[in-house]
């Protein structure tokens, strides 16, 4: 299966440029850019300006020649994807932390609903633009006194890492969810505008 990714924003004239452009005045200039960026076209960042949001993507493609080649490669599959279409991918860590196991998890990990986890929260970027938050969760059996416990970047990916740990992954399932509005924290996180969906995706 594939994903895709918003391909990077290029940036948008500024306002002075805008007004110089159309001869029009920098309220009205204000106005209209507002108006771009609650239907999605634009997005706007403190300190470096507005960008135009373009449609075309960047494929994820998950398979499992792919994934095998990164792994001998020692490259994380997102960055390694990302980096060969040409592009910067980034890797957030938002927060490490043991929490009760959610239902869901609790299931797919085979252990009892609310039995402590391993969770890694993350904020993936391309080209500086946030594209996917993800939540990754492990059974603290497993990864005890690894750098899955800690705040801290993976360089080889967590793959690796749980092999170290003499984890072997064999096989992915991915479970779509469904698009649906985010939540203020997830609008904020990937920076969207009002009225724009995201989907969900369980692996």
């Amino acid at each position: 299966p594939g994903r895709d990714v918003g391909r990077p924003a290029t940036p948008s004239p500024s306002e002075s440029e805008l007004v110089a452009q159309y001869g029009a005045s920098r309220p009205t200039v204000r106005r209209a850019l507002r108006e771009l960026q609650l239907k999605g076209l634009i997005r706007t960042r403190q300190g470096k300006g507005s960008f135009v949001r373009t449609p075309s993507p960047i494929a994820i493609t998950l398979t499992a020649e792919n994934y095998r080649r990164h792994q001998r490669e020692g490259r994380r599959g997102f960055d390694a994807q990302v980096r060969e279409q040409g592009h910067t991918p980034q890797q957030e860590i938002i927060e490490v932390a043991t929490v009760p196991a959610p239902p869901e998890v609790a299931g797919r990990l085979g252990i009892e609903k609310g039995a402590p986890v391993v969770m890694r929260r993350l904020r993936f970027l391309v080209d500086d633009q946030p594209v996917q938050l993800v939540r990754v969760y492990y059974d603290p059996r497993l990864v005890a006194g690894s750098q899955l416990e800690q705040p801290v970047s993976i360089e080889d990916g967590v793959h690796a890492e749980l092999r170290r740990l003499g984890v072997q992954v064999t096989r992915f399932i991915e479970d779509f969810q469904g698009a649906r509005l985010p939540n203020a924290d997830e609008a904020r996180a990937l920076e969207l505008p009002h009225g724009v969906p995201v989907t969900r995706n369980i692996r």
